[in-house]
């Protein structure tokens, strides 16, 4: 079925990507609230830097998107950001 401005209803097997990237999305969030809870927060914080090299990594598998110059620079100043603020509190 197809609504206005080009929306399409989706089909079952979208709606179980869906309901599959919810589930997986809830636990992984429950499983980083729990490594806060147990953990101290400048050991957990550098690790989620790694969700940035993750999505380099699947947008140019998935979608083959480059990704630009700008978008490194980014992530070096992030990542360094993060490596002083462990560095600060070691």
């Amino acid at each position: 079925m197809v609504f206005m401005f080009g929306w399409v209803a989706p089909s079952l097997l979208d709606w179980v990507f869906l309901i599959g990237v919810g589930l997986v999305g809830g636990v992984g969030q429950y499983c980083l609230t729990q490594a806060f809870r147990y953990a101290e927060a400048a050991a957990i914080a550098p690790l989620e830097h790694t969700s940035m090299a993750w999505a380099l990594l699947l947008g140019f598998l998935i979608w083959n998107d480059v990704p630009e110059v700008e978008v490194f620079l980014g992530i070096t100043l992030v990542v360094a950001s993060g490596l002083f603020i462990l560095y600060r509190e070691r």
